[in-house]
């Protein structure tokens, strides 16, 4: 892996803790899968398009993309404990392949969100469930608002930032917020990010290097 933010897995010291995992990026809980041994990591730019095959993400519900796209693999893990306490989520973001090669001499940057956060009833990146209903019913009445023109801390989300510089170097890892940025950009396919560091994430409102 040329490009990896890796974290140690949360140590599950207290008697009868338990550490659950997600390899889908989603936020793992107590019904998540047991890690009870070394994962195995693999190249998955193989695998089918989650994020660009979402076809929620425009008003005209543009044509998504069918060529595979470049891939890292995600594993989230928490310790849960038996009195119901639980530990942080980690996160960690792994580049592995020889497909990413190409990306040498760059800046590479990663950031992880919860897919539902993105895509969900209240994701930022989709038109919403009142704009899906009216589209369905024909258009009738006035436009409803859509998730993805909505702004203020209330559309801003959780996200991983992980930033390689142009030698492979990892030079920042860290918790910060996520919100669409621009107007008429919103409703295209490809959207814009603004990123926010706050202490309700990492501790401290600025981030530690320039993006």
């Amino acid at each position: 892996a040329r490009y990896a933010a890796p974290h140690p897995l949360p140590h599950p010291a207290a008697p009868g803790c338990e550490i659950h995992y997600t390899l889908n990026a989603t936020l793992p809980s107590e019904s998540s899968p047991l890690y009870e041994g070394p994962l195995t990591l693999i190249d998955c730019s193989d695998q089918p398009n989650r994020v660009g095959n979402q076809v929620h993400t425009t008003p005209a519900r543009s044509a998504v993309g069918t060529e595979p796209v470049d891939k890292g693999m995600v594993v989230r893990a928490a310790a849960y404990g038996p009195d119901g306490a639980y530990s942080e989520t980690v996160t960690a973001v792994y580049f592995i392949g020889e497909t990413f090669a190409k990306y040498r001499d760059r800046s590479v940057l990663s950031l992880v969100v919860n897919p539902g956060d993105l895509f969900g009833k209240y994701g930022i990146m989709v038109t919403g469930p009142a704009y899906d209903e009216w589209l369905e019913g024909g258009k009738v009445g006035d436009t409803p608002d859509m998730n993805l023109y909505r702004h203020g801390r209330g559309w801003e989300r959780d996200t991983q930032l992980s930033l390689w510089d142009e030698d492979g170097t990892l030079v920042l890892d860290t918790a910060c917020g996520i919100r669409l940025q621009g107007n008429a950009a919103r409703a295209q396919r490809y959207k814009r990010f603004a990123l926010y560091s706050r202490p309700l994430y990492s501790g401290s409102s600025v981030f530690s290097v320039q993006l």
